[in-house]
């Protein structure tokens, strides 16, 4: 899509490279600008997808939606105030939020975002759009990481009422209230410092309970605990509590020892701490050095069939599996801290779950029997792609990936 700016009409200087080395599924790429002393063209990716002031016009969005959107806009704006220096849309309203045909989001319209200067006072030019740009954007400071912060919690309000303003008549779920509330405090130094603390609360489903009401639930609960554990003890009906279970022991192996557990009941605060799996054949090893030292010749395929086990184990971010028959590896797409995945000598189930990896920067998929791994074009930080010893006989079976330092 090319977009021109008529620099005699256009009020101040707009920033279109601002998207040249910033990636993300929700961000439209960047490709090229064009320009004379009369008029700028920006060409950037144009985005498939339907405003979400239209969207809703038909649909009745669930608190489940709403929270989802503000949860992807905050990973979008993660990355936007991430980038040096960082980036301030300034304009987040939703007419600028495109739903895309598989439900997830996108941000468009950059024509009045700027750089972060560190040592401005205030902005040079005032603009936005009423109702969703904070105080500080109409001359009262220079606009920051919480400008946008404001306008995604006006975003949310309307979301939710359908309208921008506060209505005192519109009930509005408790935990969400409180995190519109901080969003649009009227001083930037009231509002969340940045967008994780914003999803973090989103996220929670914490409300606040009066005192009264926590001590007698504490009450109750020691008096329930006390007579169940009297039950229980002179009718059998304790049970205890279910163990966590694997469908493949080999890979429950692998967890033990990365948790130093060997033997005993897995708890969910071990699975928590494991963010690494090494499996070769059919052992498992706990660092990097000595899975790397080992040989194909001296392993016979191990006995892996799925990987759904890794499910469990939230904050994984790293797999190395190796020689291996076929392998069911559609799990690794629920896994939301992944960002590695090596798969060797073995026969994986195709790449399609891999592509939905949000934040995979290393796919090493070497003699997996794969023949297209154009699906990882859908991987924006992909850094590293090893696809030796496969059917590729095309780099049109490669595919386009801009990022790539090591292929």
């Amino acid at each position: 899509m090319a977009k021109c700016y008529d620099r005699a009409a256009f009020p101040f200087r707009p920033y279109p490279e601002l998207l040249k080395d910033i990636h993300h599924p929700g961000l439209p790429r960047f490709f090229e600008q064009y320009g004379n002393d009369r008029i700028l063209c920006v060409v950037r990716e144009y985005i498939e997808g339907e405003p979400l002031s239209d969207y809703v016009k038909d649909r009745q969005l669930t608190k489940e939606q709403i929270v989802s959107f503000g949860e992807q806009l905050c990973d979008i704006l993660s990355v936007l105030h991430g980038h040096t220096p960082p980036v301030i849309h300034r304009d987040i309203k939703p007419e600028n939020i495109i739903v895309k045909p598989d439900g997830t989001i996108a941000l468009i319209d950059f024509d009045i975002s700027r750089p972060y200067k560190e040592n401005a006072a205030e902005d040079t030019v005032f603009f936005g759009t009423r109702g969703y740009a904070p105080p500080e954007q109409y001359g009262f400071g220079q606009t920051d990481n919480r400008t946008d912060i404001y306008a995604l919690g006006v975003l949310l309000r309307w979301m939710v009422t359908g309208s921008e303003r506060e209505n005192p008549n519109v009930a509005i779920d408790r935990q969400l209230q409180h995190v519109i509330d901080r969003c649009t405090a009227f001083s930037p130094e009231d509002r969340y410092g940045d967008v994780e603390q914003v999803r973090r609360d989103l996220r929670s489903k914490r409300r606040r309970i009066p005192v009264w009401k926590l001590l007698t639930a504490a009450v109750l609960l020691a008096v329930s605990l006390c007579v169940g554990f009297m039950i229980g003890r002179f009718t059998g009906w304790l049970e205890p509590v279910p163990e966590i279970r694997f469908s493949e022991s080999l890979i429950e192996r692998a967890v033990r020892l990365q948790a130093g557990k060997e033997h005993g009941a897995l708890t969910e605060e071990d699975l928590l701490g494991v963010q690494q799996i090494y499996i070769y054949g059919s052992e498992v090893y706990k660092d990097p050095d000595e899975f790397y030292r080992q040989a194909v010749d001296r392993h016979e395929a191990g006995p892996l069939r799925k990987l759904d086990d890794l499910k469990m184990l939230p904050n994984l971010g790293e797999i190395h599996i190796v020689r291996q028959g076929y392998v069911d590896v559609s799990a690794v797409a629920e896994l939301p801290r992944l960002y590695t995945v090596e798969f060797k000598h073995m026969v994986i189930s195709g790449v399609q779950p891999i592509a939905h990896i949000s934040r995979l920067k290393h796919a090493m998929l070497f003699d997996c029997g794969v023949n297209d791994v154009t699906a990882l074009e859908n991987c924006p930080w992909l850094e590293t792609l090893d696809i030796g010893l496969n059917e590729v006989t095309d780099l049109r079976e490669v595919g386009s990936h801009p990022n790539v330092r090591d292929l």
